[in-house]
């Protein structure tokens, strides 16, 4: 893998600039993160030419100082919108035998666009962390909506692999997907469809297992910037009471976070068969504490984390209640439940290793559990919208969660 910094110069990164200070943030971790990885940083500068204010010899052709290259990092000079086009890029990438390429920089409507597809259809595989490009309002569309565009609609599934990444986790092992450094299944409820062309919005919700840290230290200090930086402020922690004494996890952080813990005991014990595993999801549903947790989630000021012990059965039905509030298609549903099986693999391998005589398979994610869950969830309360209304919520509670 390597890190592409493209167009981040002086005469670009202005006031105007679409979320200024969360993008010179973002990709300052990205560059610090590779550095400390070993992943090669390779900066990209664009030249209009001469007379213009982005050409050798003015001020704004240079690099953001918070950006500026180290010694022996590559610069390559561009004189059009892709980084690939007569610039040695592709050369030099396929010399050194790299196929990823992570791309940050400016501006998602021109130079980052152009770049994201030359490089696929180069055959790279390219990766663009959200919130690490940019954009300015232009005559047609505002920088937000061009934006969102780009890294919600046009890349993701076509031309790029898209998302939230928390650059220590993901240039220190190229497996780990989760957005904190504490957690192995920490992501968003985001991007997916929600009927009439609206998608999840990225960044509000995100579920995820218990993290293990220590307190005060180096990992939790970053985490819980991360969480800050993306307006995640409020924890829900569905363990039981003696889980969360023996880990504390956020628990340790109520001074810095809107901490509740909603025990819902439902959940907290292995099925008894592979066939009880889609009804213990709809005993979790109907479980006695479940209002609250939802009511937590309506009145969040921003955004929420929620979290058991493993991310897999109390969060994956508290995420799939909510994608059907939002729209979301079942494939999607699905689809969100099954990354758990990936990114917990290494702790399912552990539990297999301490205890051989348990069927994993009850353990495991399986597509057919979810689709079971969906059909009992559907035919007792036909919509999440009619579970939440006999589960004692409001309209207005309810108008507030699809709000996310």
């Amino acid at each position: 893998m390597v890190l592409l910094v493209v167009d981040c110069q002086k005469a670009l990164i202005t006031d105007e600039l679409l979320w200024k200070q969360l993008f010179i943030q973002n990709v300052k971790d990205m560059i610090a993160a590779a550095r400390k990885n070993h992943v090669e940083v390779i900066h990209v500068i664009h030249d209009d030419g001469a007379g213009r204010e982005l050409t050798h010899g003015m001020p704004g052709f240079e690099i953001y100082d918070e950006f500026r290259p180290e010694s022996g990092e590559r610069v390559f000079e561009k004189c059009c919108n892709s980084a690939f086009r007569n610039t040695g890029l592709d050369v030099y990438l396929r010399e050194k035998q790299e196929t990823e390429v992570m791309v940050v920089g400016l501006q998602s409507d021109m130079c980052i666009n152009a770049t994201v597809i030359a490089g696929f259809e180069k055959g790279f595989h390219m990766i663009v962390p959200a919130f690490c490009n940019s954009t300015f309002d232009n005559c047609m569309l505002e920088a937000e909506t061009s934006y969102r565009y780009y890294n919600e609609f046009l890349w993701p599934d076509r031309f790029a692999e898209c998302a939230c990444i928390n650059p220590y986790n993901r240039m220190a092992d190229r497996n780990h997907k989760s957005l904190l450094e504490s957690t192995k299944n920490t992501r968003e409820l985001k991007g997916y469809s929600a009927g009439s062309a609206k998608y999840t919005q990225k960044m509000t919700l995100l579920r995820s297992d218990a993290p293990v840290f220590m307190t005060d230290s180096e990992q939790e200090k970053r985490d819980l910037a991360f969480l800050k930086r993306y307006g995640i402020t409020t924890v829900i922690d569905m363990r039981l009471a003696e889980d969360v004494a023996e880990m504390p996890g956020f628990s340790g952080c109520a001074d810095q976070l809107d901490y509740h813990n909603i025990p819902i005991r439902e959940g907290d014990a292995i099925p008894e068969s592979t066939e009880d595993v889609p009804c213990s999801y709809l005993r979790i549903a109907q479980a006695q504490s479940m209002p609250e947790v939802f009511r937590t989630i309506a009145q969040a000021r921003e955004g929420v984390l929620f979290h058991c012990s493993a991310g897999k059965d109390r969060s994956g039905t508290v995420a799939a209640i909510l994608l059907l509030l939002a729209g979301a298609g079942r494939d999607d549903i699905v689809k969100d439940y099954m990354l758990t099986k990936e990114n917990n693999k290494e702790r399912f391998e552990q539990i297999h290793n301490r205890h051989p005589e348990l069927d994993m398979d009850i353990v495991i994610p399986h597509e057919e559990y979810m689709n079971t869950f969906l059909d009992l969830f559907e035919k007792k309360y036909r919509s999440a919208e009619n579970y939440m209304l006999q589960i004692g919520l409001s309209e207005n509670e309810i108008r507030e969660i699809k709000g996310k």
